[in-house]
């Protein structure tokens, strides 16, 4: 994936919008393409009400507003990537303390 470059956005935002739209289309698509065929569909989800937001906004700046209210929720809700991330590191936990448990088995009982 190629850096992103804002200031070359902008400018085809400005001077020719249904490049930009059609860029912006595939750059979305080979994205979520990259992942594995499982986590597509939810992804085709958040992009699709993300495009939604977008339309039903007067300003991008709204639409901005709009989207990351729904990424904050998202992350925040119960079952969301704060809860997620918070077991995923407990569980790394965990597991080093079995493990270290299980050396030190192996030390006494060799």
């Amino acid at each position: 994936m190629e850096k992103f470059n804002f200031e070359e956005w902008r400018r085809l935002a400005e001077e020719n919008p249904a490049a930009f739209e059609e860029k912006r289309k595939k750059v979305i698509k080979d994205f979520i393409s990259s992942f594995p065929p499982e986590k597509q569909k939810l992804l085709w989800e958040m992009q699709l009400l993300i495009d939604a937001e977008r339309q039903m906004s007067k300003t991008p700046l709204e639409a901005c507003q709009r989207i990351m209210d729904i990424l904050t929720e998202s992350a925040y809700k119960k079952g969301g990537l704060l809860d997620m991330s918070r077991y995923l590191t407990e569980l790394e936990l965990r597991l080093r303390m079995a493990n270290n448990y299980l050396q030190v088995l192996k030390k006494e009982g060799g």
